[in-house]
């Protein structure tokens, strides 16, 4: 992987403000975010909490111990409450995808060009 492949090089990514510690992240404004429906949430939900479970039980991890889980617990309550999850996802600074493409031009006029 090209180290000036990484997201703050993309044309999709948008530098978060604030402190240091906020810019060292941002969002990927690749693929806009799609809300889900209800009925998604109704259907969808249940299975990936079993999914998860089943995931936790195969690599033989005790889930009651993991404060993650519960937060997800949390997040398919909240999920199945009607709550909608609609943002751009977050990355940092070193991360990087299939996806990149180069920002543009200082001047405007066509695309920067790529890393070798």
């Amino acid at each position: 992987m090209n180290a000036e492949r990484t997201c703050p090089t993309c044309r999709f990514w948008r530098q978060h403000e604030g402190s240091s510690i906020e810019r060292e992240h941002g969002e990927c404004r690749r693929r806009a975010p799609v809300p889900f429906s209800s009925t998604t949430t109704e259907v969808a939900m249940p299975l990936l909490s079993l999914l998860t479970q089943a995931v936790y039980k195969i690599a033989k991890i005790d889930i009651e111990d993991l404060d993650l889980f519960h937060r997800e617990e949390e997040a398919f309550e909240g999920a199945a409450m009607g709550w909608r999850s609609n943002e751009w996802p977050e990355t940092s600074l070193d991360d990087w995808c299939g996806e990149w493409e180069g920002k543009p031009s200082a001047d405007g006029i066509g695309m920067a060009r790529e890393p070798s």
